[in-house]
């Protein structure tokens, strides 16, 4: 991407920017980008090496139940808590 790219986007975007936020954003949308290329790197070697073994692995742990013998002991000590549950923060905005 070149600083011609970030002035177009900038202008969709309606946003002012001087010529040395250009080159900045220039040189930070290329590391990226590299950033991002490396990782898709890394993935396609990881998975050819699956498909080389033949073997497909589920990375992902199996959800389970857990049974405490004392839930009460678990809410209790929660910092913030009601009834059967335990609060926490709202983290979704809906």
């Amino acid at each position: 991407m070149n600083t011609n790219d970030i002035r177009h986007l900038a202008q969709l975007s309606r946003l002012h920017l001087e010529d040395q936020e250009v080159e900045e954003y220039t040189k930070q949308f290329d590391e990226i980008v590299a950033y991002v290329n490396k990782i898709k790197e890394i993935s396609s070697q990881e998975n050819d090496s699956i498909i080389e073994s033949n073997e497909i692995k589920n990375v992902l742990r199996e959800d389970t139940v857990s049974i405490h013998e004392h839930p009460e002991q678990i809410i209790n000590e929660a910092p913030n808590h009601q009834d059967n549950f335990i609060k926490v923060k709202k983290i979704l905005n809906q």
